[in-house]
């Protein structure tokens, strides 16, 4: 039997499909991913972000359209946002261990314990997965495989696990000699000097594992005291600038000015690298447009003031002879 899997819009490997592809594997069946030469007798297809749904439900219909006789299998949160009844992996799929070749990356990838306990209306991690506590722990050392050095952490909030299982997972990196990228971020709200001393111990890194980063976010412009605590903690603790990146979500709930507010906190008090997030990645507005490009392209961000840019940003300018910086997310170097 061939199953032909569809990677629609991951980032990083795909921790489902390749637990899918293990699972066939096992079975004595052919795998393959995203490929146009496959004639396949089931196919899964896997889109994570909202956005790309009605793209992905295109192409599931484009498969029907092409294999009549292919079993079709969907699923990611870009098919079940919000939805009380979620797409889930038959237990027998979800309890098999990843196939890495399919891929053929060098990074482990998986979660130490699923769950948020924050409720932020704008994500559906907490509707879908529930508090934290309510999921199972596994320790780092009980999934990550042999041989492997570089670990992309899933867990969607490290810093609101227990005490205890927080500071094991940290330990356990350092102590086997990982590389862990703290992937969905940390919540700064929770630093402590504690916290901090261990963080800076073994730094963690970008999702490509270029350089040490910690990623955190600022989506309410009423948290900025903590922000600035946290960053002010981490600073103290050996962290630099540099080390540490900002998912800022602009166009939910606040202002341009709010928006711009924090930017400038960031860079400018603190040489904090925001990483600008359209909500639902809606760009229709041109400042939002405007904002997104300039923060993240970093050249235009070193070089040019947002409101020289924004008057006239689709002129063309030119590229820099030498990158100013780059700046890694999501295993892309922007």
């Amino acid at each position: 039997m061939n199953h032909l899997l569809i990677d629609f819009d991951s980032t990083i490997p795909n921790l489902a499909l390749m637990r899918i592809s293990a699972w066939a594997k096992a079975r004595g069946d052919k795998v393959f991913l995203n490929s146009a030469n496959a004639t396949p007798d089931e196919i899964w297809l896997s889109a994570i972000f909202t956005w790309h749904k009605a793209k992905a439900l295109n192409s599931i219909e484009m498969y029907k359209s092409q294999f009549p006789h292919a079993k079709i299998h969907y699923g990611g949160t870009a098919f079940d946002w919000g939805r009380v009844n979620r797409i889930q992996l038959p237990p027998e799929i979800e309890a098999t261990e990843p196939d890495y070749e399919l891929y053929n990356d060098d990074r482990a990838v998986g979660f130490c314990q699923r769950g948020c306990d924050r409720k932020c209306q704008f994500c559906d991690v907490w509707r879908k997965e529930g508090r934290i506590a309510n999921n199972k722990y596994r320790r780092l050392r009980d999934w990550v495989p042999n041989g492997f050095s570089k670990v992309l952490l899933l867990d969607n909030d490290l810093a609101l696990a227990e005490e205890w299982k927080h500071d094991q997972v940290l330990n356990d990196a350092k102590e086997m000699g990982i590389k862990l990228s703290i992937t969905q971020g940390y919540d700064i709200r929770c630093i402590t000097k504690e916290r901090a001393q261990l963080l800076a111990e073994n730094k963690p890194w970008d999702t490509s594992f270029r350089a040490r980063m910690l990623y955190f976010s600022w989506d309410y412009p009423q948290i900025e005291p903590w922000v600035r605590r946290g960053i002010e903690i981490l600073e103290d603790a050996g962290f630099t600038g540099r080390q540490l990146t900002c998912y800022t979500l602009i166009g939910y709930s606040t202002t341009h000015e709010q928006d711009l507010h924090r930017i400038d906190v960031l860079w400018n008090d603190y040489g904090v690298y925001p990483y600008v997030m359209a909500y639902n990645n809606d760009k229709s507005d041109p400042w939002t447009k405007a904002l997104v490009r300039w923060v993240n392209k970093r050249w235009l961000f070193k070089s040019i003031p947002f409101n020289e840019y924004s008057r006239n940003p689709l002129r063309e300018l030119p590229e820099p002879d030498v990158k100013l910086d780059t700046f890694n997310i999501g295993g892309r170097v922007i």
